[in-house]
């Protein structure tokens, strides 16, 4: 069902790094899946946010934007 021009649907994918992952390992499978969930949903704002909980990491590695196009979607990536 298509939405209204006033009607917001916004998809919101929370990941959770620990040691033993790497943002560049689970990044491309996090976008494709978030993309599907968009799709879905026709979501009008896609969000995927990244909570580092790997201890090595000091606060300016975990904190940190990107923004990503994929296919109709702008993704606004943040790592927290």
């Amino acid at each position: 069902k298509k939405h209204s021009e006033f009607e917001q649907r916004v998809v919101i994918e929370l990941k959770v790094l620990r040691a033993k992952d790497s943002y560049e390992t689970i990044r491309k499978k996090t976008i494709e899946q978030t993309v599907a969930y968009a799709d879905s949903c026709d979501a009008t704002a896609v969000y995927i946010l990244v909570f580092d909980r790997d201890e090595r990491h000091n606060w300016r590695e975990k904190i940190f934007e990107e923004t990503v196009v994929e296919g109709k979607y702008t993704i606004q990536i943040h790592g927290l």
